[in-house]
């Protein structure tokens, strides 16, 4: 029902009335499905208003905590952002170097990559 559904998530979010008040508008308005969706977004919307950007670097073999730093540090240059948070991922299909994703910006430093660039040129 939805008071059910009200009630575990005002649990959930205890102390938080704001977002409590958003979980029992959206339930109440026949919403429901869409709760995850609409905190997503808050929380995107909060990182810009923070200046926090996420980056996701998939490397072939996981990073040493120097070159986490280094690229953390690359990333706020290029970005301009404030906090830079890593999501790292280890892909050895990837063979050697790395892939930063920064929202719809690829940057491909990979081995796959490069022989990819190759191939095109070469077709």
């Amino acid at each position: 029902s939805r008071e059910d559904k009200i009630a575990a998530l005002s649990s959930a979010v205890e102390g938080k009335k704001a977002i409590a008040d958003l979980v029992s508008l959206v339930i109440n308005k026949g919403r429901a499905e869409y709760l995850m969706d609409i905190l997503a977004q808050i929380q995107v919307l909060n990182d810009q208003l923070k200046n926090v950007c996420h980056v996701s670097v998939a490397s072939a073999v996981a990073l040493s905590p120097s070159q986490e730093k280094e690229v953390e540090q690359k990333m706020k240059s290029l970005t301009g952002a404030s906090t830079v948070i890593l999501h790292t991922e280890v892909d050895p299909a990837l063979l050697g170097g790395m892939k930063i994703t920064v929202a719809d910006r690829v940057w491909d430093g990979t081995v796959a990559g490069r022989l990819d660039e190759i191939k095109k040129k070469f077709q």
